[in-house]
């Protein structure tokens, strides 16, 4: 896998130069000789002859080559166009799943007391550590509670003043994401609580206290009398299969019957505020979106490439994982992303936006190596990230899975529920530094770019 990621790094080396070369209106041509070295020249913008040529300083020696003896690798071309712009980058792109839920396997209640390491539930205070780690990537939306943990999630035991658990409540969320600027995106259980239910969330996030609005009053007792604005509610987390306990797989009508309920409860109470539906594979699209049809504000999609799961993920090759995964970003993620917009305009009348609030490689696996915390899966983050910044595709933003700790987080010190862990050091992980390289190392535009090979 080395071999292919310093091959990757210098290409998205010499790649992120034109952004901050917009104006000259001209091409960016690299070339990649896998025998010989990286060039790169810049055309003229109207007779595209070569107007300069410079050699990478670094040439790449033949062990950062993969094996080409049957001659799969062939001399390559990357064309970067600067007079076709795509527009701003949408860096709502880089955003990430913070937990809250309840983990009854977990001693000390890590996620629902102390967000997995990202609050003192003791000195009720967000941790600094993690604090400026977010920060430094730039995150710009964060999803809560988080996941299937959802499922049995009830939010009004997160909001008492004197509760002795779920210390990382609403409240303590909502702070968070103020003090990171954060746009927030709640995750509401579909199994517990019910449209009413949500209702009186948005009730207590987003109305003014008065008479007519008693959960707004109770925000206002012990926090702000200003409403929070949340814009974003999903209904359910991943509801097809059920709630992993007494609950079996819900179906496509079921699960569209309920959303409406839901809809008509949530709009009630704010007409600005946005609900979102759960959509999963395109027979269960299609007949959610046939009931639905116009009411809708997002659909929710999750993203996970992988070649396979668990077990059978362990006693593949790295790198054919990698190639593979690498390879369902690009032809079936990215052609599933154009397919769901088409699909939502088709049954809503017009466009769609889509919310990916899960996204990372699919690799849950411990053995040889815990796939899901290499470089190689942070080549297939990066690769979702262009993907879901592509304006084409529809994606009005997205969350990595997960930020913190948890057996996904991009970033961690050990906190498993300890108290005395919360102040340890934290290190980062392959897929911090995908986000990094992203919000640091690129321009503020988007524009045209190319293989040739």
């Amino acid at each position: 896998m080395a071999k292919y990621s310093k091959i990757l790094g210098i290409i998205g080396a010499v790649v992120v130069i034109p952004t901050v070369l917009y104006t000259a209106k001209c091409r960016l041509w690299i070339d990649f000789d896998p025998a010989h070295h990286l060039r790169y020249y810049f055309s003229h913008p109207a007779t595209l002859a070569p107007l300069a040529e410079a050699q990478i300083i670094l040439p790449l020696e033949k062990s950062d080559l993969p094996d080409n003896k049957e001659g799969i690798l062939q001399p390559a071309r990357i064309v970067v166009d600067f007079s076709r712009d795509h527009g701003p980058v949408n860096y709502k792109i880089l955003g990430l799943n913070v937990l809250g839920v309840h983990s009854p396997g977990e001693p000390g209640n890590p996620y629902s007391d102390f967000g997995a390491g990202l609050w003192d539930g003791k000195g009720h205070s967000a941790i600094q550590g993690p604090m400026d780690l977010a920060k430094e990537i730039g995150v710009s939306t964060l999803r809560f509670p988080g996941g299937c943990g959802t499922h049995s999630y009830d939010w009004k035991k997160t909001i008492e003043r004197d509760r002795t658990e779920f210390l990382f409540g609403v409240d303590e969320f909502m702070e968070i994401a103020g003090q990171l600027s954060a746009e927030p995106v709640f995750t509401l259980s579909y199994f517990t609580g019910g449209p009413e239910d949500a209702a009186n969330l948005v009730e207590y996030l987003n109305s003014f206290p008065d008479d007519r609005h008693p959960w707004a009053l109770k925000r206002a007792e012990k926090g702000p009398a200003e409403p929070y604005g949340v814009r974003y509610f999903e209904v359910g987390n991943e509801v097809d299969h059920g709630d992993h306990k007494d609950i079996g797989a819900v179906s496509p009508q079921i699960y569209a019957a309920d959303f409406l309920r839901y809809y008509e409860a949530i709009k009630k109470v704010d007409p600005q505020a946005q609900v979102g539906a759960v959509l999963y594979q395109d027979e269960w699209n299609k007949e959610v979106m046939e009931i639905i049809r116009g009411k809708i504000d997002f659909g929710i999609v999750h993203i996970y490439p992988t070649p396979a799961w668990g077990k059978e993920l362990e006693t593949m090759p790295a790198d054919e994982i990698f190639a593979s995964s690498l390879a369902i970003a690009v032809l079936q993620n990215d052609f599933e992303l154009k397919t769901l917009r088409a699909l939502l305009r088709e049954f809503a009348g017009r466009d769609v936006p889509i919310l990916v609030t899960e996204f990372n490689g699919g690799f849950a696996q411990d053995h040889p190596a815990p796939y899901r915390h290499s470089l190689g899966n942070a080549l297939v983050n990066a690769e979702l990230i262009r993907i879901l910044m592509d304006p084409v595709n529809g994606v009005r933003m997205a969350h990595h899975w997960n930020f913190i700790n948890e057996y996904w987080g991009m970033a961690a010190n050990g906190f498993k529920g300890d108290y005395k862990d919360l102040a340890k050091p934290y290190y980062k992980r392959p897929n911090f530094y995908a986000f990094d390289l992203y919000r640091h190392h690129f321009g503020d535009r988007l524009i045209s770019a190319e293989i040739v090979s």
